[in-house]
């Protein structure tokens, strides 16, 4: 912001205070490969590591959640059963036990 310095009123001065008030949060990406696409019952999820339990949440485009699970995985991939969710499109979050985090979006279409 600018503000006059009384010593000087001809002069303006440029302030800046403190840092960014934003919140980031760095985590590490996990890689997934989601199919099939679109889909009409499930979705299986396959990692590219060996990951244990993850946390999978699907959300509308507007943000509301319509689904929220613990996943086990096993041999490196999981299901997601998306029975009882309208057709649309949703974002899928995926959170590991060890943060790592992803968001695939997904398609569900009978």
């Amino acid at each position: 912001f600018n503000a006059q310095n009384p010593a000087n009123s001809n002069r303006a001065e440029l302030f800046k205070l403190g840092t960014s008030t934003g919140i980031k949060e760095q985590h590490e990406t996990l890689g997934i490969a989601i199919y099939p696409q679109p889909t009409s019952d499930k979705i299986t999820l396959l990692f590219e590591q060996k990951e244990n339990d993850v946390d999978a949440t699907v959300t509308d485009i507007a943000g509301k959640v319509v689904l929220s699970q613990k996943l086990s995985v096993s041999a490196n991939m999981t299901t997601l059963n998306l029975d009882g969710i309208a057709d649309g499109i949703y974002l899928l979050h995926v959170k590991t036990g060890s943060g790592k985090v992803t968001t695939k979006k997904i398609i569900v279409a009978r």
